[in-house]
């Protein structure tokens, strides 16, 4: 499938299509195996005091689920009021295989606890219960889980481009790792709007932030120092993200982001005359300004003049048209 739509690209458009990794995929995979969340401990890097942490967990919710009769109890303990029991709810399945569910999951166990409690102290099931560390331990867990459903949650819409964003969103995450590995003060959202502050200080959630601070940067440390070039083109050319790439880090991007819509343009551009040429060497790929922003912005045009025969200018009321696609790029001038 994917060798025929890079066929269909080439001939369409004159150019190597590039397989990118779908990045909510590649996140999941980091996030599964930080957390060892899965049907199985993975062999290769075990983590059997997170895993058996969840194996508890899920113990305990099917211990209610499993049962009506448990279930009923537990909605009449959360309230005395029979006219309020129909706001009542019950627990949450937890799936190994989908970790945003295991967040809902933790968040209805939590709303939960005092119900729980009222359950297991008549005396009766109470092997079944968490331990009080394990307790401690689920906001503090939801506190690292929660930025990484927020960024998945903005990446699964499937009508506007994404690939803007993905340093944004990957900086964003590495952030939130380095805030938690430095002790800092965490928020979590919990049901009904409820916010609790929490500190990391469990042994399992320590270990937990090394493992995703690890897995992280050694999946993304690479992209986030030397962004691709159609990461940088889309950055620069979507007016969304065009206010914070050329503020990120001290405008570290801005001169590697020109030069990469330079490049794409004169790719695009058979018949590019040795004067726009010699416009984009004077751009520094490393990223030092050679040129200034009105020389930059007039090279544009000079290579796009060249290049907006054939184009379709009805793509440019269409939000979800990446900008950097060939034939399209020229349009992109207007939002300069």
């Amino acid at each position: 499938r994917e060798r025929a739509v890079e066929q269909a690209f080439s001939e369409e458009y004159r150019a190597t299509a590039v397989h990118d990794s779908c990045l909510a995929h590649v996140i999941q995979t980091v996030v599964r195996h930080s957390f060892a969340l899965g049907q199985k401990d993975y062999k290769k890097d075990p983590f059997a005091e997170a895993f058996k942490f969840w194996t508890r967990v899920k113990r305990l919710i099917s211990f209610f689920r499993n049962s009506p009769k448990r279930t009923l109890k537990l909605k009449k303990l959360q309230t005395t009021d029979p006219l309020r029991r129909q706001n009542t709810v019950g627990l949450l399945k937890l799936s190994a295989t989908r970790w945003s569910v295991a967040i809902t999951a933790l968040q209805r166990l939590k709303r939960l606890e005092p119900a729980l409690m009222s359950h297991f102290d008549e005396g009766s099931d109470e092997a079944m219960n968490l331990s009080l560390s394990d307790w401690k331990l689920i906001p503090q867990i939801l506190s690292l889980l929660q930025p990484l459903q927020d960024v998945t949650r903005l990446l699964q819409h499937q009508l506007t481009s994404t690939s803007s964003f993905k340093l944004l969103f990957l900086s964003h995450i590495h952030k939130e790792i380095q805030e938690a590995e430095n002790g800092a003060v965490r928020q979590v959202y919990l049901e009904r709007g409820d916010v609790k502050k929490v500190h990391i200080q469990s042994r399992i959630a320590r270990d937990v932030v090394r493992r995703l601070s690890s897995n992280f940067m050694s999946t993304f440390s690479e992209f986030i120092e030397n962004p691709d070039d159609i990461s940088l083109q889309t950055m620069y050319l979507d007016p969304r993200m065009h206010k914070w790439a050329m503020s990120f880090q001290s405008s570290r991007l801005v001169e590697p982001m020109r030069a990469a819509v330079l490049r794409a343009l004169v790719a695009m551009t058979q018949d590019v005359d040795d004067n726009a040429q010699a416009q984009l060497e004077e751009v520094d790929v490393i990223g030092e300004q050679t040129t200034s922003s009105q020389d930059f912005v007039n090279s544009l045009f000079t290579v796009g003049n060249m290049s907006m025969r054939g184009t379709n200018v009805a793509n440019l009321k269409r939000p979800d048209v990446s900008l950097c696609h060939v034939r399209h790029v020229s349009h992109s001038f207007l939002f300069l």
